[in-house]
């Protein structure tokens, strides 16, 4: 990404896993968390991990994009 302006700001780069290493990586990126599949959560947590969004499907993903993409535009 170097050269890009999503250096500038990082938070608008999007990490979506499904595990507790997933988020961790996001978080030491400084990129946005995004929790993906059909698991249990504590409110923006996930075993000690935040994640800004939680989504679990593909479908929904989707809309998360869309309305995203939506929203910038």
């Amino acid at each position: 990404l170097e050269g890009t302006d999503y250096l500038k700001d990082p938070s608008s780069i999007w990490f979506i896993g499904d595990t507790v290493v997933d988020l961790e990586c996001a978080a030491r990126l400084g990129v946005t968390p995004i929790l993906f599949g059909d698991v249990e959560t504590h409110g923006q947590m996930y075993h000690g991990h935040a994640f800004r969004f939680h989504v679990r499907t593909l479908d929904a993903l989707t809309a998360l994009l869309q309305s995203t993409i939506s929203e910038a535009a």
